[in-house]
């Protein structure tokens, strides 16, 4: 790692906090909400302390934002996972968790794994706050859309019973995926996109 913080690496993108530096007026990913938020409310919401936002940068043009993800403190309640998962927590009203809010790619970087690097980059610092700062059990994320549920699963992510659109990954399975794609990192909560 470099002195800000960011890994040093041939990688042709990195991901960094939301700056002003950042160029969100060009940012377009097809879905005016994601656009809207990202252009009018994003930067509201990281001073407001409701949301961390994480943007994608192609290093050879670092303002312009490949694609983005906010990640909060969240809670579900615990009757909304699995039996299998309620049997073995304490009875407590709600399980605390990491939540990716939104994610999207912006149209001139989708299929180019923009998303799922922005999904492993938001598993990894979900795993990274487990193990050092807070208690998460999971990590939760909304599909916008049917058609997203797909998407998540190959991460690992399971379909919540009586929301389908919403979906959860148990931070224990995150760290053993974290592990698997990120190999140079000895703990497996390592950001390498």
């Amino acid at each position: 790692m470099n002195s800000t913080g960011h890994r040093l690496s041939t990688e042709k993108y990195r991901v960094e906090l939301l700056s002003r530096a950042h160029d969100r007026a060009s940012f377009s990913c097809g879905e005016d909400a994601l656009d809207r938020y990202l252009k009018e409310t994003a930067s509201q919401d990281m001073r407001r302390g409701l949301a961390v936002v994480h943007v994608l940068v192609d290093i050879s043009t670092p303002n312009a934002i490949a694609g983005f993800y906010t990640l909060s403190a969240s809670s579900i309640p615990l009757d909304d996972f699995p039996d299998e998962i309620v049997s073995r927590l304490p009875k407590y009203p709600s399980v605390p968790v990491s939540l990716i809010g939104r994610l999207a790619t912006d149209l001139q970087y989708q299929g180019q794994q923009c998303g799922s690097r922005l999904v492993v980059d938001a598993l990894a610092r979900s795993c990274i706050v487990s193990s050092h700062a807070m208690g998460v059990h999971a990590v939760v994320v909304e599909a916008t859309y049917q058609s997203l549920v797909s998407f998540y699963e190959r991460f690992g992510f399971t379909q919540f019973e009586d929301s389908p659109l919403r979906l959860f990954l148990p931070i224990r399975t995150a760290k053993e995926a974290v592990r698997s794609l990120l190999p140079d990192s000895p703990d497996g909560t390592h950001s390498a996109v």
